[in-house]
């Protein structure tokens, strides 16, 4: 997999990822809300704590003992006996324990001063809590002779909102994306889906014919408002004609025969018909007469594509037998010299439901390609897709060759695998497959 591929899984996966860190979000704001953290404002008493050391100011030791006295009282400010005082004192309703996990002490650096910390949900409680913690310590006896502790800056109710909820919540939301994003390539990961050409040349013994993806715009061009099937990029396209007419006459030598090309898929999806009509119309732009047929009763798109009636179609000519009127009648011309289309017909209740052709219709159809064949150089039918559908294995067997649309990031390789095994039971001729970024 290329940097394109991953890139492509996180597009796919963008509304999981998306889903993710909203859901990250969501739990850390029901957290910090839970928690009390969301208000939560930090009121701040500051307190001096000094002593006489004049007398003694050629005693470094007893210097030293000064600052330890500090982180002495650092520690009181939060020691539970302290903290039971302020609670009975201000009638708190709460607990030693969770008073502590809102309550610090700081000294500040190279100063004789204590910071007393606290985070409350009410702002003006924040700072009773401060100014009580504050006195606690002033009102300790002495812990050494002319030694002092008075308070500096009391604390004021503070009017702004701690942040600390907000890095949660981020915090959450990111977890919540990574979980999420993780779980999309496991997903993945398990699908096995293709992504190359190389993978499915290895994996799957099936040679990669071509790889079509959209015009630098990102779009195919249009050749109706609906459509998005036609591909101006010739040097796509063209090489693949070359390759099936040389595969052709590989199979058939000198014989006259018409060609019968059949374009399918393992699973649905419209790759198929977008390979087969720009296939079509590239041969067609070769001074030779080609016939596309729609024979995708589940998913019929190219008379939408093509810009013509649905009806009468295959399907239609295949519900008895048809003349040469009935046939000429079904026939539409398009827009491209040299290319005419058989559309699907009418598709009826149980067509639409996935029940395969009978015995009777897939006699009839074999009889009907052999009629339409004499109508054109080469014929290429859109299929159903093989492991989804009957209808599928049905055209395989009426055509001499067949190509395997492949879409990346969504074909599997067990599907690829899946089709190739139904193909050689059949003994029908795999060309190869195109991979293709559309349908």
């Amino acid at each position: 997999m290329i940097l394109r591929d991953y890139l492509s899984i996180l597009r796919k996966y963008l509304w999981l990822i998306v889903l993710g860190g909203v859901i990250g979000l969501a739990a850390g704001a029901g957290a910090s809300w839970y928690l009390g953290w969301i208000p939560l404002y930090s009121a701040k008493a500051t307190v001096l704590i000094g002593g006489d050391v004049a007398a003694v100011e050629d005693n470094s030791a007893y210097t030293r003992l000064g600052d330890q006295f500090l982180e002495t009282y650092a520690d009181i400010a939060t020691r539970t006996i302290t903290l039971q005082r302020v609670i009975d004192r201000l009638g708190l309703d709460t607990s030693t324990d969770d008073l502590e996990k809102f309550v610090s002490a700081q000294i500040v650096e190279a100063t004789q001063l204590l910071d007393i910390n606290v985070s409350h949900a009410n702002p003006e409680v924040a700072a009773a809590i401060a100014n009580a913690i504050a006195d606690e310590i002033i009102q300790m006896p002495s812990l050494r002779v002319r030694n002092f502790v008075v308070m500096v800056e009391p604390a004021q109710p503070p009017d702004k909102v701690e942040k600390v909820w907000l890095l949660i919540v981020l915090v959450a939301g990111t977890l919540g994306v990574l979980v999420m994003g993780g779980a999309a390539f496991i997903i993945e990961f398990f699908r096995d889906p293709v992504y190359s050409g190389k993978e499915v040349t290895r994996r799957a013994h099936v040679p990669v014919l071509a790889t079509v993806r959209p015009l630098p715009n990102g779009r195919f061009r249009l050749r109706q408002r609906e459509s998005n099937w036609y591909d101006v990029n010739k040097t796509v396209w063209w090489p693949l004609v070359q390759l099936c007419r040389h595969q052709l006459q590989s199979d058939n030598g000198q014989s006259a025969k018409p060609a019968r090309i059949l374009v399918t898929s393992p699973t649905d999806g419209r790759a198929k018909s977008i390979i087969a009509a720009n296939l079509a119309a590239a041969w067609a732009s070769d001074d030779q007469k080609v016939l596309l047929i729609d024979a995708d009763r589940h998913e019929p798109l190219l008379d939408s594509w093509f810009g013509v009636n649905a009806e009468p179609g295959l399907t239609d000519l295949m519900t008895g037998s048809s003349n040469d009127a009935q046939i000429m009648q079904a026939l539409r011309e398009t827009d491209i010299p040299n290319l005419a289309l058989l559309p699907a017909g009418k598709i009826d209740e149980a067509q639409n439901n996935g029940l395969p052709m009978s015995g009777l219709a897939a006699t009839r159809l074999k009889a009907l390609l052999d009629k339409l064949s004499t109508k054109a150089d080469v014929v290429i039918l859109v299929g159903s897709p093989l492991l989804t559908t009957g209808d599928g294995i049905v055209a395989a067997s009426q055509a001499e060759g067949i190509l395997l649309a492949l879409r990346t990031g969504d074909t599997t390789m067990s599907a690829v695998n899946d089709a190739r095994d139904a193909l050689e039971m059949m003994d029908s001729e795999l060309y190869g497959a195109i991979l293709t970024e559309v349908g």
